[in-house]
């Protein structure tokens, strides 16, 4: 499941500190001036940083950049300071100044697009207008300037042309808050404020969300219809190839759904992960947005959409009430990776959607497609909860091949809570895979020394062989896993017994060059 929290980039400004002096320091182009939008103005730097300081990005280590400007050969040039300089690029190559400018105040905001009528201008190049920008990569964010349709800025010594950027926008006369901003805040005034002023209606932020997906993740259903009426792009994707339908089912807002849907949204659009917007009205467990859904006449044959899933993996027992009992849902219904709901809620850990599920007689020997069944599954996720619903609901004894098979999922996978969960619930730690291995083999396998500990403190048996007669001391001893090794000696592992070859722990720790192994094994007695 996809977080679906919201995050938009907002302007911010540094504390107030004392400033420096400034006598020592001369900018060589125009002397401190507005930045063409009131609230925010140039004033020239120094080795400290201004009262009110505009941050425009961060270092990959979290430190706060700010805005600057610098001339270089006869262009004036928006960039980032760095120990007291401003580092910009030209072409290829970044570069240092020592006189240079900053930017102060506040009111602004950042976009996607670029709006002429509010965009910062940091410079000129060639006498064209030269607007702040931040590039986003790997590195971190990064102040620069636009300069051919993209973000120009400087790293580690060399310079780059970003196509991943935003654009600085100022407060101005004509608009003080950002269209995003206003839309995440459900301010209706303010986004037709926004609006007015020419900001971009389908602007996004770096997580690709435009103004009407925010409105609708936070459900404002008024928001959402001046923007729809505005001309808003109804089925514009975020990264995470969400649209706004999918915002605002996730968030239970069925009005918002419902004006969507009238709109023109695609219910079968599905995101990155392969959900529509039924899956996540599921989730929401609000039953209005559901039926808001399911009323459309293009989603009303539609099989895939998956709410069950949805409300199962948010543990909404009434959503899966209403599904199974009201709305005929298949209880068996398999998603696009085999997974039954059932398996959503093990997976997750809902003992009350798995509950829910078991009462409506959901199949609990359904396999996904790659084989896997629920109780692997709940195991694999250290489920306790699932684990005890599934123990008691009478249709997985504890003798069972699959609940000893879970448990020995839980010993390879070092899975401790539900490994001492099934342990105390009197699973047979001793049963064995089809290769012959035990629950302690796989952990010795793996090196998992708390799983190890964990069986031998259930007293399970320490020297039995799988099909090949290897112990765990010689499986863990041929994988160098020294803390099992050790554990297993000091527990009386045999340390001369061999496998089907006449093989010793020491002759595999010595075959495979694990040294320390092989002096531990040696000093025990081991040869």
């Amino acid at each position: 499941m996809m977080n679906m929290s919201i995050l938009v980039r907002q302007i911010t400004t540094r504390p107030v500190f004392s400033l420096f002096i400034l006598a020592t320091i001369m900018f060589t182009g125009a002397a401190s001036d507005a930045a063409g939008q009131s609230g925010l103005r140039w004033v020239r730097g120094s080795t400290g940083i201004p009262a009110g300081s505009v941050i425009g990005g961060e270092e990959k280590n979290g430190a706060s950049l700010y805005i600057c400007r610098t001339t270089h050969s006869g262009s004036t040039l928006s960039g980032k300071v760095v120990a007291g300089k401003c580092n910009y690029n030209w072409g290829n190559t970044e570069y240092m100044s020592g006189a240079f400018e900053i930017l102060v105040g506040s009111g602004g905001y950042w976009t996607r697009d670029i709006n002429a009528r509010t965009a910062i201008v940091g410079g000129t190049v060639s006498g064209q207008s030269a607007y702040v920008c931040r590039a986003i990569s790997n590195s971190g964010t990064h102040p620069g300037r636009i300069q051919n349709g993209k973000c120009n800025y400087g790293f580690g010594g060399r310079g780059y042309a970003a196509t991943n950027f935003e654009v600085l926008n100022g407060g101005g006369a004509a608009a003080t808050v950002s269209l995003l901003d206003a839309a995440l805040s459900g301010n209706v005034v303010s986004v037709r404020s926004a609006l007015r002023a020419g900001q971009a209606i389908n602007q996004k932020n770096t997580k690709g969300q435009t103004a009407l997906m925010l409105a609708a993740s936070k459900g404002a259903a008024d928001v959402v219809y001046v923007l729809l009426n505005q001309g808003a792009t109804v089925d514009a994707r975020d990264n995470d190839g969400f649209t706004a339908l999918t915002h605002a089912a996730f968030h239970g807002d069925s009005q918002s759904v419902r004006q969507l849907i009238r709109a023109g949204a695609n219910v079968s659009s599905r995101s990155n992960n392969g959900y529509t917007a039924h899956y996540f009205a599921g989730a929401s467990g609000d039953i209005e947005t559901v039926q808001a859904i399911m009323s459309d006449r293009g989603s009303r044959n539609e099989s895939s959409g998956y709410p069950l899933h949805g409300a199962a993996a948010y543990n909404r027992t009434a959503m899966i009430d209403f599904l199974l009992n009201s709305q005929g849902t298949n209880v068996d219904e398999q998603d696009v990776n085999g997974q039954t709901a059932l398996v959503v809620a093990a997976r997750n850990n809902r003992a009350g959607a798995a509950t829910a599920l078991l009462r409506a007689g959901a199949n609990v020997a359904v396999r996904t497609s790659n084989n896997s069944e629920v109780f692997g599954l709940a195991s694999l996720s250290n489920a306790t909860d699932v684990i005890g619903v599934l123990l008691n609901s009478g249709k997985f004894p504890i003798k069972s091949p699959l609940v000893e098979a879970g448990l020995r999922t839980a010993a390879k996978n070092s899975k401790i809570q539900a490994l001492n969960l099934l342990l105390q619930s009197g699973v047979n730690a001793d049963g064995t895979n089809n290769l012959g291995n035990t629950a302690l083999m796989l952990a010795a396998i793996e090196g998992h020394d708390d799983a190890a500990q964990a069986l031998l403190n259930a007293h399970v048996k320490l020297d039995a062989k799988n099909a090949r007669g290897e112990t765990a001391l010689i499986l863990a001893a041929s994988g160098g896993k020294r803390a099992v090794v050790k554990l297993l000696v000091k527990a009386g592992a045999d340390v001369k017994a061999t496998d089907n070859n006449g093989k010793t722990a020491v002759q595999y720790a010595a075959q495979n060059n694990h040294g320390d192994t092989r002096k531990d094994l040696e000093k025990a007695g081991g040869n």
